[in-house]
């Protein structure tokens, strides 16, 4: 009840601190405040300022656990079989992965919890079961990064349900946060980077994680699912030193996020 007032989609900007380099414009979180929420951002430049209107704004002093704050409530009802999805978007080198990696922690802390404390309300003996699985988007290609014995490559399929799956993806138990952030980590050293000559470390895929929350007994209990992905960084070609594969690679990227983007505004669009 408290998602559907804040509505099925919700878009938040976090600053990252300014780099102090000439002609490029200056972010400023402020303007319009509801309960002492900052839900507008003005931008700077050479020209006219412009100013922006999010949910909610995060200045660059905003730590993670800030961030999740306001994530937290999301979180919660996954344990009750719903599902819920967070991406991190923007530019290269804007801090998606540091925000996305940061917040999962405590997103995971509080799904585990939570599923305890759901479990005891509704008298069940055994906690459910939370499994992950981790896929990289890399040039329209699916490849499990949790598959020990090769880089699997993967296909997306319709359930008879209608929902989307990506069938043949291995699924780990996860009992921590720290299993967690280990297995994330050692998928992460396999994901695809670059440099872009914009950031050294540029990562040149998505990479999605797939929280599944698996129910004890009941097989028609509500399974609930998390997912977190942390885009690849838009980009424009001019600014960046992209040539041959990486050049090829920048296309992909931004041929996707643009699709992404059309889905949003389809999703918005008929929220209205």
């Amino acid at each position: 009840e408290l998602q559907e007032l804040k509505g099925n989609v919700r878009v938040i900007c976090r600053l990252r601190p300014s780099k102090a380099v000439d002609g490029i414009p200056v972010a400023i979180a402020g303007g319009a405040k509801a309960s002492g929420i900052t839900r507008s951002l003005t931008m700077q430049g050479s020209g006219a300022s412009r100013v922006f209107e999010f949910d909610r704004v995060f200045s660059s002093e905003a730590t993670n656990a800030d961030v999740f704050s306001e994530l937290q409530p999301l979180t919660r009802v996954v344990a009750t079989g719903s599902s819920v999805t967070i991406l991190a978007y923007g530019q290269t080198g804007s801090g998606k992965t540091h925000t996305m990696l940061g917040v999962q922690r405590d997103a995971i802390n509080e799904l585990l919890e939570s599923l305890s404390n759901e479990a005891r309300r509704t008298g069940q003996e055994q906690v459910p079961e939370l499994r992950l699985g981790v896929v990289e988007v890399h040039n329209e290609r699916l490849i499990d990064l949790l598959d020990k014995k090769a880089h699997t490559v993967l296909e997306l399929r319709q359930g008879r349900d209608g929902q989307p799956y990506v069938d043949g993806l291995s699924w780990h138990p996860v009992a921590s946060a720290d299993e967690a952030e280990a297995a994330i980590k050692s998928a992460s050293l396999l994901r695809t980077t670059a440099d872009n000559g914009l950031n050294e470390h540029s990562s040149r895929s998505h990479l999605v994680m797939f929280y599944k929350v698996s129910p004890c007994g009941d097989p028609a209990a509500p399974v609930g699912q998390l997912t977190l992905v942390d885009l690849a960084g838009s980009e424009r070609l001019a600014r960046t030193q992209a040539i041959g594969s990486l050049q090829r690679e920048t296309a992909s990227i931004n041929k996707s996020l643009s699709a992404l983007g059309d889905v949003m505004s389809a999703i918005t669009a008929s929220e209205g």
